[in-house]
């Protein structure tokens, strides 16, 4: 029995397994542009491995990495039992997980005796990925950037910023909301080497 993942997942032009591997292989190619995962889904990972990730890739590359934050699973549920049980995805809220994950790119992380290292003062921007209401309210409350997946559920994108800009919370880092809105896929299959002209 086929599955709508199993085309996905057979799609050479996606770069989806390794996303911090990718970023720092297009970052250590150009100069100039910004760099991210669109998105890291954060319940299969643990945060202080996320945080050490994208905290070495900021401080390689300061001021161009960018860090989306999903909730959905990302994959078949055999794969992401592979990468994290059940257990561990759903020990904890997605908010409480997201939080966990801010704390760590801070210096005064609460007093906990767990840091890591190379995020501290290396923070990416964090945007925060969803096609509803749930994860757009977390951005809100948190004050964070959120990119609504409209391609995913594009009856959803309307409510979902709605409920975005009305619970949006003013951070230090984000004084005002900030949106974006996906509105495509693009899946692009080359033969030759990849040039950047804007190294």
């Amino acid at each position: 029995m086929r599955s709508d993942w199993d085309d996905w997942f057979k799609l050479s032009g996606v770069a989806s397994a390794a996303p911090a591997v990718v970023v720092e292989r297009i970052a250590s190619l150009t100069q100039r542009i910004r760099v991210g995962a669109g998105g890291v889904m954060l319940p299969n990972h643990a945060p202080i491995v996320i945080a050490e990730q994208f905290g070495t890739l900021e401080a390689f590359h300061p001021g161009r990495i960018d860090l989306g934050l999903g909730r959905a699973l990302g994959g078949p549920r055999d794969v992401t039992d592979r990468l994290r049980s059940e257990h561990e995805r759903t020990a904890k809220p997605f908010e409480d997980q997201v939080r966990e994950l801010l704390t760590l790119f801070e210096a005064d992380n609460g007093g906990g005796r767990v840091a890591a290292v190379p995020a501290v003062g290396n923070r990416p921007e964090i945007w925060m990925l969803g096609s509803g209401d749930h994860t757009a309210r977390i951005a809100g409350s948190l004050g964070l950037p959120f990119a609504a997946a409209h391609h995913l559920k594009p009856l959803n994108t309307v409510a979902a910023v709605r409920t975005y800009l009305r619970t949006f919370q003013p951070s230090s880092l984000y004084p005002a909301p900030r949106i974006s809105i996906s509105v495509a896929v693009i899946v692009a299959e080359t033969d030759e080497r990849a040039h950047w002209p804007d190294r």
